[in-house]
C-alpha cells in the first residue's frame, strides 16, 4: 500500500513536469500515453497502440471526462466523512460510467479520472474486461486538503484533491480493481 502511494506520487510529479512527452507503460502491451494540461484545471491524454489513438481529457474542477470527443459526466454524491487529514466537508462521490473504446481509450480514461493510479494498473484493468467490449464503472470519493496552496501558473489558491475507496467494477458488477485510496494530487497546474 505504502509502495503504491510513493509510485502514484512519483507518477504525478513526473506528469506534471512532461508536456506531452512520451509516457510508455510499463506492460507488456504497447501502449503510449502522452499527458499535458491544455488549461489550469483540464488534463488531456492521447493514448496510442495496437493502431488505436484516441484523445482523453479530465477536468479536475467538474470531472467530466471525454474519451474521443463524448463527454462523461459522473454521477455525483456528496457523502462528508470524517477524516483525520481531509476537509470531510468536501467530500463527493464519484462514479463514472466509462464506454468500451478499445483497451487504450480504457486506460487512457481510467489515467485521468484516478491521478496516480499508474499505466500499469490502468492497462490490467482494461484487459480485464478487453474480451466483453462493456463498460467499465468506476466509483469513488473524493476529498479536498484543508491547507491551501498557490499556483504561480493561475495566480489562485487551491486546495489539494484525494481519491479514496477507488473501484473499478465489470457490467456484471464484479469488482476487478480496489477498493484502494489514491495519493494527494494537484487538480490545478501548480506552476
Amino acid at each position: 500500500m505504502k509502495i503504491n502511494k510513493l509510485l502514484a506520487s512519483i507518477l504525478v510529479f513526473l506528469l506534471s513536469l512532461f508536456s506531452f512527452s512520451p509516457i510508455f507503460a510499463e506492460s507488456k502491451q504497447d501502449i503510449t500515453f502522452e499527458s499535458k494540461m491544455i488549461d489550469a484545471y483540464t488534463e488531456q491524454i492521447k493514448a496510442y497502440g495496437y493502431g488505436e489513438e484516441h484523445i482523453i481529457t479530465i477536468n479536475h474542477t467538474t470531472h467530466i471526462l471525454t474519451i474521443d470527443g463524448e463527454e462523461i459526466i459522473p454521477t455525483i454524491i456528496d457523502y462528508p466523512q470524517p477524516q483525520a487529514t481531509l476537509d470531510s466537508n468536501s467530500a463527493i462521490n464519484l462514479s463514472y460510467e466509462i464506454p468500451w473504446r478499445g483497451a487504450v481509450a480504457m486506460a487512457g480514461a481510467i489515467v485521468a479520472t484516478i491521478p496516480g493510479i499508474g499505466w500499469t494498473i490502468a492497462g490490467s484493468i482494461a484487459a480485464a474486461i478487453a474480451t466483453e467490449g462493456n463498460p467499465l464503472f468506476i466509483t469513488m470519493t473524493q476529498y479536498k486538503s484543508i491547507e491551501n496552496y498557490y499556483s504561480s501558473y493561475t495566480g489562485s489558491y487551491y486546495k489539494k484533491a484525494i481519491n479514496m475507496n477507488i473501484r473499478a467494477y465489470s457490467p456484471r458488477n464484479v469488482l476487478i480493481y480496489g477498493p484502494v485510496n489514491g495519493a494527494w494530487f494537484d487538480p490545478v497546474r501548480p506552476s
